[in-house]
């Protein structure tokens, strides 16, 4: 699992990261071998195709915001930031805005992490988008 990093950089890249092997690999993230798949999630955020940015955002936020972890949080800020549709990165960001706006239903802490992680979305972002 720990080579597979560099693995999972070049299928993309080759265009060899089928969405069946991409399912496969986020099966692997329902067992003991969590934490090293959103390791290699958050290293090649930058290469994964948008279908498979797509797929994993959607896999990820099927759980409720207050049940994820910090390893699914930076998961979804890098896809988000290294995403090449702007719809998309718009869509992470609102993410962590309905959950900031939505302060009520969430811990403090959880609350604090959607703050950074929105901030740091948003640092470069047009006056407009703002």
């Amino acid at each position: 699992m720990q080579r597979s990093n560099e693995i999972f950089k070049v299928l993309p890249k080759e265009n060899l990261l089928s969405m069946e092997l991409l399912e496969q690999f986020w099966m692997l993230s329902k067992s003991d071998y969590k934490s090293e798949v959103f390791k290699i999630i958050n290293e090649a955020a930058f290469h994964l195709r948008q279908e498979h940015i797509e797929y994993l955002f959607d896999e990820i936020t099927k759980t409720p915001a207050n049940k994820l972890g910090m390893e699914e949080f930076d998961a979804l800020q890098n896809m988000g930031k290294f995403s090449r549709s702007t719809e998309f990165q718009t869509k992470t960001s609102e993410f962590f805005w309905g959950i900031i706006t939505d302060s009520d239903q969430h811990k403090a802490d959880l609350i604090e992490n959607c703050i950074n992680k929105f901030s740091d979305m948003i640092k470069y972002s047009s006056m407009e988008k703002k």
